[in-house]
């Protein structure tokens, strides 16, 4: 196999692969002769590696694996849970991910009051079912418009939904987005209301704090570590329109609150999720011996 043969190649200690879901191809590099430690990053979300199919192909993987990453603590608490047997003399350790903060701080763009946003793939693992749900209750006291960047295979479903509700004039499906346009994008909304079932560590979220935009999201788990409520944002019950429509509106109607979340929470992304900040940890890793 070429990718076993570029791998021993390269004189590489260590071989860092993504997720469980390739669970096939870790006694498959070891049978072709590859003795690098390999380290898998589980990225989540919780919800994710309770499936069966994910479940059977972690236990392909797991025997042959030194070390695993996990982007945050819960998903190292259930990886730990799930396979602990498995784990047993291998190191879990925990990364986030991070982002050049720059990019998003130093974005174009000015706040537009009318202006939410979501950034995230139009799938079933987000809840833009609720967010469309909630809209609908604030365009009923407010003109606003709803800007959402990603795609896709719910894009037909959730564009049905929203002329069910008769918002789809003030919804913009705004497709796969570059990283400077979700950058923009950010520094313009009011608020960015992330509506999801469950994460790792997710990147949109803190996009979000690095552009100064107040934020309220679901009260899950990967988004409760980062938005911390009251403090850096608004977390609200998952699946509750309602909720999110009042969050939402408080955020729009207390522009000195808002500001004071988004203020902490553009900090805690500098000192905490940066690409420099991670940087140093997985380098921390890869010269170590575990």
């Amino acid at each position: 196999m070429r990718l076993a043969k570029a791998i021993k190649e390269t004189g590489a200690r260590k071989v860092v692969m993504h997720g469980g879901g390739t669970g096939w191809l870790y006694p498959v590099l070891r049978a072709l002769g590859v003795r690098q430690r390999m380290i898998l990053v589980e990225h989540g979300p919780e919800h994710g590696l309770r499936s069966a199919g994910n479940y059977a192909r972690h236990l392909l993987a797991l025997p042959w694996v030194d070390t695993v990453v996990c982007v945050a603590p819960h998903l190292a608490e259930r990886v730990r849970a799930l396979y602990g047997r498995l784990l047993r003399g291998k190191a879990v350790h925990v990364i986030p991910n991070g982002i050049d903060c720059g990019v998003f701080a130093n974005a174009p763009g000015h706040r537009r009051p009318d202006v939410l946003a979501m950034v995230g793939t139009l799938s079933p693992s987000k809840d833009h079912g609720t967010l469309l749900e909630a809209f609908e209750l604030l365009l009923r006291y407010r003109p606003l418009q709803l800007w959402l960047a990603g795609d896709g295979l719910l894009r037909s479903t959730l564009e049905k939904r929203a002329s069910e509700l008769g918002i789809s004039g003030s919804v913009k499906f705004l497709g796969s987005v570059a990283e400077e346009g979700v950058a923009e994008l950010l520094k313009s909304a009011a608020v960015f209301t992330f509506s999801t079932k469950g994460e790792g560590t997710p990147l949109a979220v803190l996009e979000a704090m690095a552009a100064g935009c107040p934020i309220v999201a679901s009260d899950v788990p990967g988004v409760r570590g980062l938005v911390v409520d009251g403090v850096t944002g608004l977390l609200i019950p998952p699946g509750d329109p309602q909720s999110l429509a009042k969050a939402t509106a408080r955020l729009l109607d207390e522009p000195e609150l808002a500001s004071r979340f988004s203020r902490e929470a553009k900090r805690v992304v500098l000192e905490r999720y940066s690409l420099e900040v991670q940087a140093k940890r997985w380098a921390q890793l890869l010269v170590s011996s575990a």
